[in-house]
């Protein structure tokens, strides 16, 4: 329904049509610039509404995704052993400095046992690369009959458990905070052997991550999930599994597929 404006001169409600119609009359001319006025007024003040609207949400809305961001599990074990390795290198450097020294110190009469040695080290290595072509060739084999598995799977991962008490609650009783579902709850499709298209990640939608599936091991992309798997006469299986929070506790995940 048209919104209408009072008339002074009849005293009645009229629609703003009705006092455009009459502009060029000289008795209503007046009054038709008075109305204008007032709707000129109105849509400027929706149109600031609107845009202070717009900017609350905004803000609103980027506010709550850094504040929900902080996932309360702790950083995956791949972070912790790289951290490790850095903090380990230079005792490796030790060992080597160490035997090089040693090295220095074989004298001529040794260089018999120092070739026999070399050779029976050439022939474990040799032996050695072969076991190694071999396991890597197996377990491209294993994340192969994997992921061929996977493609066109649906799957959503949630908690279930906190501290071994149903999720739901555990948040009820206030033992959870609220936002544990909300935040450990990722969905999404496997559309090849190495993509999922993720529906569901903390309210984000329709964006592609990697997976890779191996040594027992999904993972999807930058997410912290090492989800454990096994393979049953040739069937993919995802039993639960636990993640620890940064505070201690522990949550139980689930991983459906269908």
């Amino acid at each position: 329904m048209a919104k209408t404006y009072l008339s002074n001169k009849t005293r009645a409600q009229h629609t703003y049509a009705f006092f455009k119609n009459r502009k060029d009359d000289l008795e209503w001319h007046d009054e038709f610039i008075r109305i204008r006025g007032i709707r000129r007024r109105e849509k400027l003040i929706q149109t600031v509404i609107g845009l202070i609207t717009i900017v609350v949400l905004f803000v609103g809305w980027h506010g709550y995704k850094a504040v929900t961001a902080g996932n309360n599990i702790v950083p995956s074990e791949d972070k912790v052993a790289t951290s490790s390795s850095k903090i380990s290198k230079p005792e490796k450097d030790s060992v080597v400095d160490e035997s090089s020294t040693e090295s220095d110190n074989v004298t001529a009469s040794d260089s018999s046992s120092v070739d026999k040695s070399s050779s029976e080290s050439t022939t474990s290595g040799v032996s050695s690369s072969s076991l190694s072509n071999e396991g890597s060739s197996n377990k491209n084999e294993e994340s192969n009959g994997v992921t061929s598995q996977l493609v066109g799977k649906h799957f959503i991962i949630v908690p279930t458990k906190y501290d071994g008490i149903d999720i739901t609650k555990a948040m009820d009783d206030g033992k959870a905070p609220v936002n544990t579902v909300h935040d450990g709850h990722l969905e999404g499709e496997f559309i090849s052997t190495d993509e999922a298209r993720m529906t569901y990640v903390m309210g984000a939608t329709s964006h592609v991550e990697h997976y890779t599936a191996k040594n027992g091991t999904l993972k999807v992309g930058p997410f912290i999930y090492k989800i454990p798997y096994t393979l049953n006469n040739g069937t993919i299986d995802v039993p639960l599994w636990e993640e620890k929070t940064h505070d201690g506790h522990t949550i139980t995940m689930q991983m459906k597929l269908d």
